[in-house]
């Protein structure tokens, strides 16, 4: 294997996923390459896209509601169709951001445990039946490699719910922000929260400066939220974040199944070099 094409860290015989974010197999790599989905599902690793709707109810693979930092396009990315989706290029490259129907295509030879994670960036509210009938078209032949997260469960619900052996997943980011987490029972209430709030969830994602605040004050969110049945992915962590080699080996530790990165290989080898440093951390803000 590659050194770019890193998928799992080894910690005593358990294998703890490296999820590439945006379809990065390197930190210089552009988002949201098709060319990456390739290597990546025929590697069986896990992957991860955004998705956005366009216009005409089609699905896109875009983060921002804009397109102005994405792409070499400008305004909202809900006021163009398919058509003018595929004239855009992504930022630093020369590449289109990918429709859903090109991203489920490459799944066709994808290799057993492949997942390619949706990130849904659409509230309830906004999703007609029209978008999740395109949405289901396009992913019931490969369902069984796919699992769509989101920030608003109801979403995740809503646009996943007809689509058989799909995996759901869902993202309480919205609550960590609201909130502040000085005690114990600040970590045992957010966990006890998200999984009343998505009791159904295959995969809940937290952030990794909620699970080291957490081991700090003597509480384990992902070991708590794998008492409820779920995969735990904990996001986003780069060998330049700041402590990261401390981060990388407190949230293996604690039992992750999943780390999101932007930079696979190069956390592989923080890895592998056991580099620890015992430095304080605390929560910060979302950046994904």
């Amino acid at each position: 294997m590659a050194e770019t094409d890193a998928v799992a860290l080894d910690h005593g015989g358990r294998r703890v996923l490296l999820k590439w974010h945006k379809l990065r197999r390197a930190p210089d790599h552009p988002p949201f390459s098709l060319d990456n989905l390739r290597v990546g599902v025929q590697l069986g690793a896990s992957v991860e896209v955004d998705l956005r709707l366009l216009a005409d109810n089609a699905w896109v693979c875009l983060h921002d509601d804009t397109l102005d930092r994405e792409t070499d396009g400008a305004g909202p990315v809900r006021a163009i169709d398919t058509e003018a989706a595929r004239t855009l290029r992504i930022a630093g490259a020369d590449y289109p951001p990918p429709l859903l129907a090109d991203l489920t295509a490459a799944l066709a030879d994808a290799a057993p445990g492949a997942c390619l994670q949706f990130d849904l960036k659409q509230d309830a509210g906004e999703i007609s039946d029209d978008a999740i009938a395109i949405f289901a078209e396009a992913v019931a032949a490969v369902a069984r490699h796919c699992l769509l997260s989101g920030e608003d469960w109801q979403a995740v619900q809503r646009l996943g719910a007809g689509v058989a052996g799909l995996r759901l997943g869902y993202d309480p980011c919205r609550y960590i922000e609201q909130r502040s987490f000085a005690r114990p029972s600040d970590i045992e209430g957010f966990v006890a929260e998200a999984a009343r709030t998505a009791p159904e969830a295959d995969a809940f994602y937290v952030h990794h400066g909620l699970v080291t605040t957490g081991l700090a004050l003597g509480v384990n969110p992902i070991a708590a939220l794998n008492r409820h049945g779920a995969f735990v992915d904990v996001w986003t962590l780069d060998p330049t974040t700041q402590d990261a080699a401390r981060i990388l080996a407190d949230v293996v530790a604690a039992g992750a199944d999943q780390i999101t990165t932007n930079d696979p290989p190069g956390l592989a080898r923080l890895w592998r070099e056991r580099a620890w440093e015992a430095t304080p951390y605390t929560l910060t803000p979302r950046a994904s």
